[in-house]
């Protein structure tokens, strides 16, 4: 009746929350709460349908085989189309003009300073890469980075974007350089609303996965690392 109704509605955050850890579901893919709660304090129950349980299982088989393909279809298009105005060439070529309005944010933080822009906060991302439970090779799979990247509370499209971005040498894992840059465009792009663009703009490539890289403070070139490899 009225009052479990009433007690349905009151409890939807912790609802809510049981099923973003149940099921792994990221906070920001729910509707808003206080929204819900509005419309479903407006509704009567009694005219709602039915569980039927070959209904869920629809949905289940479609979310599990239709939908990811659709999803990397939209992904594509959406990195397609980012980034590209009215106006091309010159100046306004590539967004890194002052007189853009995402100069100097987001993606475009840090394009031609001579140092990694994330290194800035590279020391936290590497602690909290280091209690996470890297393998013998130094690598997070998405396993174990799963949780950590859900407390972001983007949705689950956002946060795939940013993995394929951070995942830079493609092999489905992340190493230190890969999960700090992760971080970066989660809390510092992602989080504040910014766009992200692909492909990954040079000046974010992490140092050690760039082709022709320039040497860091206490590094050898690489013909005298070939003719003196590192000690290991």
């Amino acid at each position: 009746g009225d009052k479990k109704k009433k007690e349905l509605i009151e409890k939807l955050p912790q609802i809510y929350t049981q099923i973003e850890r149940q099921y792994g579901i990221s906070a920001g893919d729910f509707p808003n709460c206080a929204d819900m709660q509005q419309k479903l304090s407006e509704r009567d129950f009694k005219s709602l349908p039915k569980f039927k349980q070959e209904y869920i299982d629809t949905v289940n088989s479609m979310l599990a085989h239709d939908i990811p393909p659709l999803m990397q279809r939209i992904n594509e298009e959406e990195f397609k189309a980012s980034g590209q105005g009215d106006i091309t060439g010159g100046v306004f070529g590539d967004g890194n003009d002052p007189f853009n309005e995402q100069y100097g944010t987001g993606m475009k933080l840090g394009a031609g300073e001579s140092t990694w822009i994330v290194n800035e906060e590279k020391p936290k991302w590497d602690h909290q890469f280091s209690i996470l439970g890297p393998d013998s090779n130094g690598k997070l799979d998405g396993r174990k980075l799963k949780p950590h990247f859900l407390q972001s509370k983007l949705p689950n499209s956002t946060l795939g974007k940013i993995w394929k971005l951070a995942d830079v040498d493609q092999d489905n894992m992340l190493d230190q350089e890969e999960f700090a840059l992760a971080m970066h465009l989660t809390w510092n792009v992602a989080v504040k609303g910014l766009p992200l663009e692909s492909p990954l703009p040079a000046h974010l490539v992490p140092p050690s996965k760039r082709p022709d890289r320039p040497l860091f403070e206490g590094e050898l070139s690489r013909a005298e690392n070939d003719i003196y490899p590192p000690l290991t």
